[in-house]
């Protein structure tokens, strides 16, 4: 198999003074291509809602695409705009339900398994182990001008599975139009002495782990997450 370093000592190889035979071109040419074609090609993927999607207080809607190398990282863009003549609303919360239930298209279980990955190993955490990434984002037009956005996944959700749950504090009015990036990282909280705080997810103690989530409404079902348990 061709490496670097064959492919270098073919072309330190090569006659300063032009005596360079096409056979000799050919073999350091072919080992140039043999080696290009040795290296692990990455494998993208692309997970993007067709049609927006409404929120739960039938207000708001979202736009987002996620887009990466699987099972390494990912980048997420969204954008969410109120629906124009909607009626308005007293939550200041903006919950959004992407459930992944389609045979073709993006929002597949497929794809869902995905992000979601096994033993950890997705590119978004699981939401039935209490694991989340958590953005402040900029909320265009709204007071206060930046709010909380939550993501998390739930293979179990009340009567749904394979659920993406996005919520948003501090929204009312304006659009949010940002973009973010996750990768995968499997932490061993059971290797941290937890004298020396050196990971801030893990406390003194044993860690609080989420019920598994039934509610049907998906206000408190937030509010139980981060509740102590």
């Amino acid at each position: 198999m061709a490496t670097r370093n064959s492919v270098e000592t073919k072309i330190a190889a090569i006659n300063d003074r032009g005596n360079n035979t096409a056979a000799e071109v050919r073999d350091v040419l072919t080992e140039v291509l043999n080696y290009t074609e040795n290296q692990a090609s990455l494998e993208t993927f692309q997970v993007v809602s067709a049609s927006p999607i409404e929120s739960t207080t039938n207000d708001k809607k979202l736009f987002f695409s996620i887009k990466g190398i699987k099972g390494e990282t990912a980048n997420m863009t969204l954008v969410v705009k109120p629906i124009p003549n909607a009626t308005p609303t007293d939550s200041n919360q903006v919950v959004f339900m992407v459930p992944f239930n389609q045979t073709t298209g993006s929002l597949t279980v497929e794809n869902f398994n995905l992000l979601a990955g096994n033993d950890a190993e997705g590119i978004l955490p699981l939401i039935d182990n209490q694991n989340f990434l958590i953005y402040t984002i900029p909320l265009y037009g709204n007071d206060p001008a930046q709010g909380t956005l939550v993501i998390a996944l739930a293979r179990n959700y009340g009567d749904y599975n394979n659920m993406m749950l996005l919520s948003i504090s501090n929204f009312r009015t304006g659009v949010i139009s940002t973009s973010i990036s996750m990768h995968v990282q499997k932490f061993e909280e059971s290797l941290i002495d937890n004298v020396t705080n050196g990971n801030i997810n893990v406390a003194v103690g044993p860690r609080a782990k989420a019920t598994k989530p039934t509610e049907k409404d998906i206000m408190v079902f937030f509010n139980q997450l981060f509740s102590k348990k």
